[in-house]
């Protein structure tokens, strides 16, 4: 949108909001990861919880936690947005896992911490970026920082890449 303002000297000033016929607002779970903040749409978490050391498990060489009665296989959020490597963000020993769940397929995603939720304004990347992956768009947060807003769906593709089930 835009913003114009018009002012008369002793008569008053006149502000002008123009707002797109289409705007997109989304419930995003606002977390920190590599030293970033990161927007990930609740649609499709299924549930944030703290994580110790203590609670993994090494399955097939990858990192597994039980939740929820099954096991869901957990990946650095930070290693797989490529913004650090795990071992450079241990500031705490207790992390979070959120846990994504699209078309059955489950994901814990290990982050620094959950900020909160909030319902934000997606903003388009624009077509000269072209399709980035993992992420689906951007938002600009009242305190005027601009949140990149993930794509769960390519998180889970990227995470299978990053981590293949063995083979039986």
């Amino acid at each position: 949108g835009a913003v114009k303002l018009s002012s008369v000297k002793g008569v008053g000033t006149k502000m002008r909001l123009e707002l797109p016929l289409t705007i997109a607002v989304l419930k995003a779970l606002l977390v920190s990861a590599g030293g970033t903040h990161w927007a990930i749409p609740t649609l499709e978490v299924e549930a944030s919880i703290r994580i110790t050391p203590s609670i993994i498990k090494t399955i097939e060489n990858r990192m597994v936690i039980q939740a929820r009665g099954a096991s869901v296989p957990l990946v650095e959020l930070a290693d797989l947005l490529g913004v650090g490597s795990a071992s450079e963000h241990q500031h705490t020993v207790e992390k979070t896992a959120v846990i994504v769940n699209l078309l059955n397929k489950r994901v814990g995603f290990v982050v620094d911490r959950v900020i909160g939720e909030e319902e934000v304004f997606i903003k388009n990347l624009g077509a000269h970026l072209g399709k980035v992956r993992g992420v689906a768009a951007a938002t600009i947060l009242a305190s005027g920082e601009v949140v990149v807003i993930l794509d769960p769906q390519d998180l889970v593709s990227l995470s299978e890449l990053a981590h293949p089930a063995a083979k039986p």
